[in-house]
């Protein structure tokens, strides 16, 4: 019975410890990507920027932040129909501005 108590804490543990890793490595991702757009001078440049914030996405993180920068960058890369998607998706959290 102290060994299934051990198990079922240790599972408790290392799912937090996860979820502390997962955090760290999306806010590396989210520096990578701030310091992508903000060096950036080529369309190419500002798309390596986007697949940055795109990861992010893509691994669940849903922010009104996220879908501005993105679009932003999507927009000086030259890919309009993806900018204006992700535009889009920034309303659904932070609302529009007339």
């Amino acid at each position: 019975m102290n060994f299934s108590v051990l198990r079922i804490t240790a599972c408790c543990l290392l799912t937090a410890a996860v979820t502390v890793a997962d955090e760290t490595v999306r806010g590396f991702i989210w520096e990578q990507a701030n310091a992508q757009a903000m060096t950036a001078a080529k369309p190419e440049e500002y798309l390596a920027a986007a697949s940055a914030y795109n990861r992010l996405a893509l691994d669940g993180v849903r922010n009104g932040l996220l879908f501005i920068n993105l679009g932003n960058a999507l927009v000086m890369g030259g890919d309009g129909a993806n900018a204006a998607a992700a535009f889009s998706r920034a309303e659904r959290y932070i609302g529009a501005t007339p």
